[in-house]
C-alpha cells in the first residue's frame, strides 16, 4: 500500500538523517536496484540465502550461483531478469552501496513498511501539522499532502521525501510562489514556493520541454500542475459529497508566504528541494 515511500519511512523512523537525504535521493534517481535486492524484496530469497551465495553476488553472475544451488527456479530468474525500476529498491540499493545497512536489516525494515497501516507521507504532515499548532487542520492538510507527493512522482519523475524539519526561511529572492484557492465544501490555498532553479526543473519535468528561463511557460507549467493537483484533490472530495471549486492560480516573485492557518512543508528530490505551503487563505499576490 506504501509503493514509493520507503525513504519517506525510513527518515520518519530516524534510520537515515535528513543532513544525508539528498544526497541519496540523487543517487537513487540514478539507480537502478540489483538482483539480489530485487529477489529479496519480491520474497523470493532470503538475507541468509543471498548471503550464502558466493563468487559474483550481483546480475547474471547473481542468478547463476543462486541456480546452481538450487535456491531460484528458472521461471523466477527470468521473472528477476525482466524486473521493472522501482524507486523503493532503488534507494534500498544506495543505501546497501553505501554500507549503511545490511540484506539482514534491508529485510526487516521492509516487513515494518509493509505493515504500515497509514502512508509516511500522512505521518509526517500529520505530525508537523500538530507541531505547528493546526489541530483542526491536520488531517485535511495530510490527506493533499499525500495526493500532492504522488503527484509529483507521477508527473516530474523523481524520488522525493517531506522534510521532518521546521523550514529555515531563507532570502526571498530569485524565487516564485504559484499558489491557488479552493472553495466550497473544503476552504484553503495550497501552493509551491521554490527558488528559481528548482522551479524551472520542476517546469521542465513537467512539461518535457527544455526551458531556458523562469518565464511565462514555466510558470504556467506549474500553475497548470497545481492546478492537476487541486482538480484531483476535488474529485476525491466529491465522493464525500463535497463540492470544491477552483479560483485562478496567483503567482508572486520574490516573496514569502505569509498566510493565516499556515503550513509550509520543505519538500526534498532528486533535483533539489521547495516548499509546498497550505494554509487557510492566500499567501502569493499576483506580481
Amino acid at each position: 500500500m506504501n509503493s514509493g515511500y520507503f525513504a519517506q519511512y525510513l527518515l520518519n523512523e530516524g534510520k537515515i538523517t535528513q543532513t544525508d537525504i539528498f544526497e541519496l535521493l540523487k543517487n537513487a534517481a540514478e539507480n537502478k536496484a540489483d538482483t539480489p535486492i530485487t529477489a529479496l524484496r519480491k520474497g523470493m530469497l532470503s538475507a541468509e540465502q543471498i548471503a550464502s551465495i558466493k563468487g559474483d553476488a550481483s546480475g547474471e553472475g547473481f542468478l547463476r550461483e543462486a541456480g546452481k544451488n538450487g535456491l531460484l527456479s528458472a521461471v523466477q530468474m527470468e521473472e528477476l531478469r525482466s524486473a521493472v525500476r522501482d524507486e523503493d529498491l532503488a534507494f534500498a540499493q544506495v543505501l546497501l552501496d553505501r554500507k549503511l545497512i545490511t540484506f539482514a536489516e534491508l529485510a526487516d525494515l521492509f516487513k515494518a513498511y509493509d505493515a504500515l497501516e497509514v502512508s509516511p507521507i500522512r505521518t509526517v504532515v500529520k505530525k508537523r501539522a500538530l507541531e505547528t499548532g493546526l489541530e483542526m487542520e491536520a488531517d485535511r492538510y495530510a490527506a493533499f499532502s499525500e495526493l500532492f507527493i504522488h503527484s509529483l512522482k507521477r508527473f516530474m519523475d523523481t524520488t522525493v521525501v517531506v522534510n521532518t524539519c521546521e523550514p529555515i526561511h531563507e532570502s526571498a529572492e530569485l524565487s516564485h510562489i504559484v499558489s491557488q484557492r479552493l472553495l466550497g465544501g473544503v476552504s484553503m490555498v495550497t501552493g509551491v514556493y521554490a527558488k528559481d532553479e528548482v522551479f524551472l526543473e520542476m517546469a521542465r519535468r513537467y512539461s518535457h520541454e527544455d526551458i531556458q528561463s523562469v518565464d511565462a511557460l514555466a510558470v504556467d507549467c506549474i500553475c497548470e500542475f497545481l492546478n492537476v493537483v487541486n482538480g484531483l484533490f476535488a474529485v476525491d472530495a466529491a465522493r464525500d459529497d463535497m463540492e470544491i471549486d477552483l479560483d485562478m492560480p496567483r503567482v508572486s516573485e520574490n516573496s514569502v508566504p505569509e498566510g493565516n492557518f499556515q503550513l509550509v512543508l520543505v519538500v526534498d528530490t532528486g533535483f533539489g528541494g521547495f516548499a509546498l505551503v497550505l494554509a487557510g487563505d492566500e499567501f502569493a499576490l499576483r506580481s
